[in-house]
């Protein structure tokens, strides 16, 4: 979590990048982009499909998925995205040898800040800006809190460890 240029991103890469050169096995993506593909393959002059796209997500044993809410929140977006997380937390519970490390980064945050403003009549108005929930829906929002457990901002990028952490390379 954090504003943008903060680094979110490159901590993210980077702790894939270290993971994979242990062993594991990694996939990078753009949540954005990420919808927009799923969304072609519906086209039927597409060659891809809904299920081809999410697959390596799905099966990812380290996936970062960058910007987390960057699109604005559709009842097909919160499907999307509770699919991808609650199918990664499932597969990960039901056999532990598939271990699953999700890692998410945001520019949302988890608390509401308020504004408050007088308008040129007097009136009270209070701006409230967008959080993490507000983005992701608050089903979603639950199920990265029951997985990780909580948000570590300091670090700027959340990181959900659903069912197992991806154990360390084995030392030669």
């Amino acid at each position: 979590m954090g504003n943008s240029g903060a680094g979110k991103t490159h901590l993210a890469v980077a702790t894939l990048k270290e993971l994979v050169e242990r062993g594991h096995g990694g996939y990078f993506c753009e949540y954005g982009k990420l919808l927009r593909d799923i969304q072609a393959s519906y086209n039927p002059e597409s060659e891809s499909t809904q299920m081809a796209i999410l697959d390596p997500v799905l099966r990812a044993e380290v996936l970062v998925i960058d910007s987390l809410g960057e699109i604005k929140p559709s009842i097909w977006v919160l499907d999307i995205i509770g699919h991808i997380l609650n199918t990664r937390y499932a597969d990960a519970s039901r056999d532990l040898s598939h271990r699953r490390c999700t890692i998410l980064t945001t520019n949302f945050i988890d608390t509401a800040g308020e504004k408050e403003a007088r308008l040129p009549n007097g009136r009270l108005i209070v701006n409230r800006e967008e959080t993490l929930a507000d983005r992701i829906g608050a089903r979603v929002r639950s199920r990265l809190m029951k997985c990780a457990g909580r948000w570590n901002s300091s670090r700027l990028i959340f990181a959900v460890k659903c069912a197992r952490q991806v154990a360390p390379a084995p030392r030669d």
